[in-house]
């Protein structure tokens, strides 16, 4: 078949048309809905691998069974090389990964884990039925509903069997790989080098590009995982100790004509596919981005930003656009910025958390977002949260504000704006008559930032909402604070103040009291942490007496005493609107607390904060995966097979034990992790045991930490007779943990026969004097007890 003149032709602003089908007798499969997704299973008679961590072999199961699972289900459709004719992994390499990876997926995720492997989810040469002829032909006609269909996920082994292993076991006439022989008609052991090797790299392989492309076309680029993706440096200067900094995994979706271009030179062992997958990727790719309304793209490598300017064209429902953690190019940022600049439909934009990811300047990508903020006619909200712009980047920003006439609600909340980008922004409100709501939490605006601020509220009448916690303001002397509050006696638009954690103090807390016996708009005001005291809280008290529109006031940890607590109770007594009052964490009595509940419901701030971060209840199966360790899932995203996975303190005391039960079985089989970090992860006695039991089994982790764990005699005595068999801990960090007399005396014991611990360390574990000798003793001075 000859290519479509459409490819490579058209503009961006002009999509390419669409291509005629690849097959007119295939079937039509919506990539969305999971009846769909196991339709297809179900007519193509797909066998999926229920992977299990504790067994890397696993059973097989019948089509259709996962997405049938009472469980929640994750399938994962693996994207690999056929490194032999007769076998895609004569040497084990892809099943090592595989394990190693669905070990860690195990651990992170509730959900039961099935696999998509070709070679033993399809049936193979040679097929003797025509029902499995059948069943291939389907399975084949249709495979990118298992790499593009939103409910399920890619594992991507782009790597080959490493050139000296493949060479070893070539030459080692003992090994063998088990493959259906042709000419004897039977399966048998065939040695490695009488195999037709294919060593083509996989990146540059034509079905390998097509399954790269299908898997990127979600909507959500953290469903498409390399998951052997090479590690980069340790980190030295930022991040958490041990956190290395890898190769950027995240992909958006190719637009079909460049995507054209690529198939001209790709390998394909029959040519003529390479027509037949160019239709085919744009018919998946029209598929999926034309009917998008959502799309989250993260830890993009720079280029990426870029393609999907590319494509942005082609997404004619996107509403919501989510870019996170991601690097980028001058010229492909001005690229992108022209495409959202004549964007039509996306309605909200988030370019966030670049400053924690991926440090370096990118003061180009604010600039080019500004002039695209500056013609852009559809976006109502912008979340640049955590984006590290400076004050250069926010002065592009507040130009753009003076004239973009569409946006409502702007976020530039731990932004580093300083002073300086909080006046710009100040003086854009002067102008701008259409924003309602703007984050600028954490931003050291200082007391000058403060005063700019003051002065916007005086003349800007659309602003409804404003977030300044944490922004320094109550510095010299409050001055931002009493700016704030001197503003809010004449502003008559403003229904909702965050202030929390300013320090304004007293005279701050005087001011604000001041200001809320006047204004008749607000709502709604949290002062929490602000350490008002006692002059603060009579003066709050005070304006309560005679303010009708208060509903809700936070006024928790701000140093109110008893008198203070009493003004304010005396309010309640006649206020009428308060509805909500957080007094937590005051110097308030018990008894002047009791008198003030009869008067109003007051919140606590313990309560009301586990209430805000439950999870919802489940509206159904969740076909991508389950959380049960949000902390190494939102890790998994970014890296699959760590060396080094830091957990510190991300430990829940809900479900815990089944946490750390499942950390251990994926330790059991993993072997890419040397090291791990569960300090102050609340592991307990049972948790220190599950694990123990894993490190009779791991021959890979050199370092562990469990200091501050509670794991007591009991866990020590575990720990120890894990020492006397585990021949591969080199260090072993135990500080913290009440190990006491019996605890010491077991770990001395094994250390005597352990040669390979060459660093304990045992501070503050109640160990006697005489047990410290015994330790030294058997650690000939390894160990440290400070």
């Amino acid at each position: 078949m000859s290519s479509s003149s459409g490819y490579g032709s058209a503009p961006p602003s002009q999509p390419c048309q669409v291509p005629e089908s690849p097959s007119s007798t295939s079937a039509e499969y919506g990539l969305t809905d999971p009846k769909s997704l196991a339709e297809y299973l179900e007519h193509a008679n797909i066998r999926l691998v229920r992977a299990l961590a504790s067994t890397p072999r696993s059973r097989g199961a019948g089509p259709g069974d996962a997405c049938r699972s009472e469980g929640d289900a994750m399938i994962c459709s693996v994207s690999h090389a056929w490194e032999s004719r007769e076998h895609p992994d004569p040497c084990a390499h892809q099943l090592k990964c595989l394990v190693d990876v669905v070990s860690l997926f195990d651990a992170a995720y509730f959900s039961d884990i099935w696999l998509f492997y070709d070679y033993v989810s399809l049936f193979q040469f040679e097929r003797e039925l025509a029902a499995e002829e059948e069943s291939f032909r389907r399975s084949m006609q249709d495979t990118h509903v298992l790499y593009a269909h939103q409910c399920t996920r890619t594992f991507r082994i782009e790597s080959l069997t490493p050139d000296d292993v493949w060479e070893a076991a070539s030459k080692n006439s003992e090994y063998r790989v088990r493959v259906y022989d042709a000419a004897s008609d039977s399966v048998r052991e065939r040695m490695l080098k009488e195999l037709v090797a294919n060593r083509v790299l996989y990146g540059t392989r034509g079905w390998g590009k097509a399954e790269v492309e299908w898997s990127s076309a979600r909507s959500r680029s953290e469903q498409n995982h390399w998951i052997d993706a090479p590690e980069a440096q340790d980190r030295n200067e930022e991040g958490r100790e041990g956190e290395q900094e890898p190769e950027l995994p995240g992909k958006v979706p190719m637009a079909p004509e460049i995507f054209a271009e690529e198939m001209n030179s790709a390998a394909f062992t029959h040519r003529s596919d390479a027509e037949e997958v160019k239709k085919l990727q744009f018919k998946v790719f029209l598929q999926k981005v034309s009917e998008c309304v959502e799309a989250l793209f993260e830890h993009l490598p720079e280029g990426q930003l870029g393609q999907l300017a590319k494509a942005l064209p082609y997404f004619k429902k996107l509403k919501v656009l989510r870019l996170r953690a991601f690097k980028v190019g001058r010229a492909e940022a001005e690229k992108f910025a022209k495409a959202l600049a004549c964007n039509k439909t996306i309605r909200e934009l988030e370019i966030s958390r670049l400053s924690f990811s991926y440090k370096h300047e990118n003061g180009f990508l604010w600039e080019a977002i500004a002039e695209a903020l500056k013609c852009n006619s559809t976006l109502t909200s912008i979340n640049l949260e955590s984006s590290d712009i400076g004050a250069e980047g926010c002065k592009a920003i507040g130009e753009a504000l003076k004239t973009n006439s569409t946006l409502t609600s702007i976020n530039l909340a731990w932004y580093f704006i300083g002073e300086g980008g909080a006046k710009a922004i100040c003086e854009a409100l002067k102008y701008n008559s259409t924003l309602t709501s703007i984050n600028l939490e954490s931003n050291d605006i200082n007391a000058e930032g403060g005063k700019a601020i003051g002065q916007a509220f005086k003349t800007n009448s659309t602003l409804t909402s404003i977030n300044l916690q944490a922004t320094g303001m109550g510095r010299e002397g409050g001055e931002g604070a009493k700016a704030i509050a001197e503003a809010l006696k004449s502003n008559s638009t403003l229904n909702s103040i965050q202030l929390a954690h300013n320090r304004i103090d007293d005279e701050g807390g005087k001011a604000i009291g001041e200001a809320l016996k006047s204004n008749s708009t607000l709502t709604s005001i949290n002062l929490e942490g602000n350490r008002i005291g006692e002059a603060g809280g009579k003066a709050i008290g005070e304006a309560l007496k005679s303010n009708s529109t208060l509903t809700s006031i936070q006024l928790a940890y701000n140093c109110i005493d008893d008198e203070g607590g009493k003004a304010i109770g005396e309010a309640l007594k006649s206020n009428s609107t308060l509805t909500s009052i957080n007094l937590a964490g005051n110097d308030i009595s018990e008894q002047v607390l009791a008198e003030m509940q009869k008067s109003c419901l007051l919140t606590d701030s313990w309560s009301a904060e586990a209430a805000s971060t439950a999870p919802a209840p489940e509206a159904g199966m969740d076909w991508t995966g389950k959380v049960r360790i949000e902390e190494l899932a939102e890790r998994l995203k970014v890296r699959c097979n760590p060396s080094k996975l830091n957990l510190e303190g991300s430990g829940l005391l809900v479900g815990i034990v089944e946490q750390v039960e499942a950390i251990a079985e994926a330790l059991k089989t993993n072997s890419t992790l040397t090291s791990i970090n569960l300090a102050w992860y609340f592991i307990g006695e049972g948790g220190a045991k599950a694990i123990c039991e894993a490190l009779k089994c791991n021959s890979t982790l050199t370092s562990i930490n469990l200091e501050h764990n509670d794991i007591n005699a009991e866990g020590g005595k575990a720990i120890g007779q894990a020492l006397k068999t585990n021949s591969t801990l080199t260090s072993i960090n135990l500080q913290v943990n009440g190990l006491g007399v019996e605890g010491g005396k077991a770990l001395a014991e094994a250390l005597n026969s352990n040669t390979t611990v060459c660093e304990i360390e045992l501070a503050r574990n109640n160990i006697p004097a005489e047990c410290e000798q015994a330790l030294s003793q058997a650690t000939g001075g390894r160990l440290s007890f400070f």
